[in-house]
């Protein structure tokens, strides 16, 4: 997306693009840009719920089919539990870089900057907060289930239940503040 819109920045808060400038580029140029505004608004509450704050703009893509037609918005990559990796000791920037409503410091997001972030990429409000309020449940578990199943394959490891762990605590602090559950 930074090199679709013209920018080598791939932070918003250091030049790079906003959440509603990439709303904007989809709802131009993707064949199916509601789909993709939505595929967007997921990215973007995922990212915020697993504690990746390094979700930029150049880990966001069109994808051009070969026959030739309209693009459309690339699966998904990239996606790294930055707050996880923090809890195992390393130091990694926790800001998002995309920001939500007014704030980019997960802490300071508030239901009010989830609705104009809403706004600001031409989805309904209740959109995006039912979105975020199922995706918040719903994680927790899948997160387990992943673990169990990553620990079959490969092994016990004391990070699956660290990952877990970060996670859920993401997600209850998220019901907590946005829901008041």
């Amino acid at each position: 997306m930074a090199q679709a819109l013209g920018t080598m920045a791939k932070y918003e808060d250091e030049g790079g693009p906003s959440l509603a400038r990439i709303a904007d580029l989809l709802r131009g140029a993707s064949e199916n840009p509601v789909e993709d505004i939505q595929r967007l608004r997921d990215w973007q509450v995922f990212n915020y719920l697993i504690g990746n704050g390094d979700a930029h703009a150049k880990n966001i893509a069109l994808l051009y089919p070969e026959s030739g037609s309209a693009p459309r918005m690339a699966p998904a990559y990239d996606l790294v539990a930055i707050e996880f990796l923090n809890r195992l000791g390393m130091r990694f920037n926790r800001n998002m870089a995309f920001f939500i409503g007014e704030h980019n410091v997960p802490e300071q997001v508030t239901r009010a900057d989830w609705t104009l972030l809403a706004r600001s990429i031409g989805v309904p409000p209740s959109s995006l907060l039912g979105r975020l309020k199922e995706l918040a449940e719903a994680l927790p578990d899948f997160a387990r289930d992943t673990r169990r199943d990553l620990a079959t394959k490969v092994g016990e490891n004391p990070a699956f239940d660290r990952l877990v762990e970060s996670v859920a605590d993401r997600c209850r602090w998220t019901l907590r503040s946005v829901f008041g559950a």
